[in-house]
């Protein structure tokens, strides 16, 4: 602690400490007036050096971020920025220093720059997307929370977005990719979770249906619409057999598209697991069967048609192959043969 002691004016007490002296005794003075000035002085500079490891802790934490952070004043002119700012926006310290958000906000968004800094002035934090450009003229998709300190500054927080979109797009162009695939194969996929009742479908099921999507929101009840009595008792009985055993099942199905025409479908469903193991939804995919099935059973009514031609035939019929194999018969031949 450094003292001075002056028979100074009142002018020189206050000047004496700017001199380098913490604090400033007037002799004569008492020894406990002596101890009080020491006690107080080292109170002050045990609560400077607070203050200086704090901010030199914030600091630090401030350069860490990997996110980019500005304070900003009210005219929009930038105070600071963090190492992470002045790589993103790609200027030196100094340089950012001396520059306004609008240097380097897209032009075409700079009118929405005015209703922002009021929604902030006003004590709202703000949360919203910016296209940016850096010094090299090239743009960025940023994420930007800002909010007002109580001196009124604003700080905000910068996350470059440029990554994240072209995970996004790429995210996209895969499920464009898997619908086209489903589309070309004539298939959809779906998940139902019974505790929700809520039913979800790709639009692999709409082109299947042919047509929108005419339930808005669908449940497992509803599907009913899409199926004759006989069919729904079948898939219900399915759908309870997948929930309670957990095993996977198939079925072929009639089901009545949009337009009203009928299509086969084949239907796969699993049961899906929560994180604990136990069950959660039903999910699985509709396949369109229609063509083959439909040529399936125009060839069993034409195995059935012949067959009653051949029944109605007197006497026994029989046919058989070089191996001497049969191949064919009417019911004479079983009522004789007892075959």
């Amino acid at each position: 602690v450094h003292l001075s002691t002056t028979y100074g004016t009142e002018a020189d007490r206050i000047t004496t400490p700017d001199d380098g002296a913490e604090a400033c005794l007037t002799l004569p003075f008492h020894a406990l007036d002596l101890l009080g000035t020491v006690r107080t002085c080292l109170r002050l500079k045990a609560s400077e050096a607070a203050v200086r490891l704090l901010d030199s802790s914030y600091r630090a934490l401030v350069e860490s971020a990997s996110d980019g952070i500005f304070c900003v004043g009210a005219d929009g002119g930038i105070l600071d920025a963090n190492a992470a700012g002045c790589r993103m926006l790609g200027y030196p310290h100094e340089g950012l220093v001396a520059l306004n958000i609008r240097d380097f906000i897209a032009s075409e968004q700079i009118a929405s720059i005015a209703p922002e800094i009021a929604r902030v002035n006003a004590g709202e934090v703000i949360h919203s997307e910016w296209l940016l450009q850096r010094k090299d003229g090239t743009r960025f998709p940023a994420e930007v929370d800002a909010t007002a300190l109580p001196d009124g500054r604003r700080v905000s927080i910068v996350r470059d977005l440029t990554e994240f979109k072209h995970l996004e797009e790429s995210r996209r162009d895969r499920e464009r990719e898997l619908l086209e695939a489903q589309r070309m194969a004539g298939m959809g996929s779906w998940e139902w979770t019974p505790a929700t009742r809520k039913l979800d479908w790709s639009e692999g099921v709409n082109h299947i249906l042919r047509g929108g999507r005419r339930l808005p929101s669908p449940t497992f009840e509803t599907l009913a619409q899409l199926h004759t009595p006989e069919n729904w008792e079948r898939l219900r009985a399915a759908a309870a057999k997948v929930i309670q055993t957990c095993v996977p099942d198939e079925l072929e199905l009639e089901i009545i598209r949009d337009d009203g025409t009928t299509c086969w479908v084949k239907m796969l469903a699993e049961a899906r697991r929560g994180p604990d193991g136990s069950f959660a939804a039903v999910r699985g995919t509709l396949q369109d069967i229609d063509q083959r099935k439909r040529a399936e059973l125009a060839v069993q009514q034409e195995k059935d048609f012949n067959q009653i031609v051949v029944d109605s035939v007197p006497g026994l019929f029989y046919l058989v192959d070089e191996q001497g194999r049969v191949l064919r018969w009417n019911q004479n031949v079983e009522d004789l043969s007892g075959y």
